[in-house]
């Protein structure tokens, strides 16, 4: 779509997904965002959401064309995680799928994603087949601080997809963000990505709204 006069409406789409994408502060989200081609949230005039800067939340919209089907896929960047307040948590409870961040070269955000794993616990009820893991900033190999072996461990221990990207030179991305949006369309779905169809498919997804936020945040 090159001008957003062409773009759906949110009626139009075959079905429409959140993704939290957390992480400590200087991982590179919001630089794998921008280059993975994501629209911000407040350039994008299908959108009906509503989210105060006070909620520590940046949200970018990304559409994705799968089997000629047009797919809407709201990405919610957690900016300020020690400003979370209450509301803020009602994101976690919306999203349909959860996206780890950490930096080979800042160890602290290896070993901080523990913190991140309890948020999701303590806010959604998700198994962890709705998360992936990437590890970012792979151009600076002089300043690893954590190795290889041990995110591949940490990605085995919670049964998650992992991927390598670089922020920087852009390697990566695109494979990791198309997977992930893939399996998630696929895990609605329910079939497997080479026999994936939906023309005779309803949207088989319950986007109820959340009634206790209703006054702060309209999805």
């Amino acid at each position: 779509m090159d001008s957003y006069k062409s773009r759906p409406s949110l009626q139009q789409y075959a079905d429409k997904f959140n993704i939290m994408i957390v992480g400590d502060i200087g991982v590179g989200k919001t630089q794998l965002l921008t280059k993975y081609g994501v629209v911000d949230d407040s350039a994008f005039p299908s959108s009906k959401s509503v989210i105060p800067n006070s909620h520590g939340v940046k949200q970018y919209n990304k559409e994705f064309e799968y089997e000629n089907k047009i797919f809407l896929f709201k990405i919610w960047d957690m900016v300020y995680k020690d400003k979370f307040d209450k509301s803020a948590k009602v994101f976690y409870k919306k999203a349909d799928f959860i996206i780890l961040v950490c930096a080979i070269n800042n160890r602290n955000s290896f070993l901080n994603l523990n913190k991140w794993i309890e948020d999701v616990k303590l806010n959604t009820s998700f198994n962890f087949s709705n998360m992936a893991l990437i590890s970012n900033k792979t151009d600076l190999i002089d300043e690893r601080e954590v190795g290889l072996n041990e995110i591949r461990q940490k990605a085995e221990e919670l049964e998650i997809d992992y991927f390598e990207t670089s922020s920087n030179t852009g390697e990566g991305i695109k494979e990791a963000f198309d997977k992930i949006f893939l399996s998630i369309i696929n895990t609605v779905y329910k079939q497997p990505q080479e026999q994936f169809e939906t023309d005779d498919k309803q949207n088989v997804k319950d986007k109820n709204d959340d009634s206790s936020c209703s006054s702060c945040i309209i999805f």
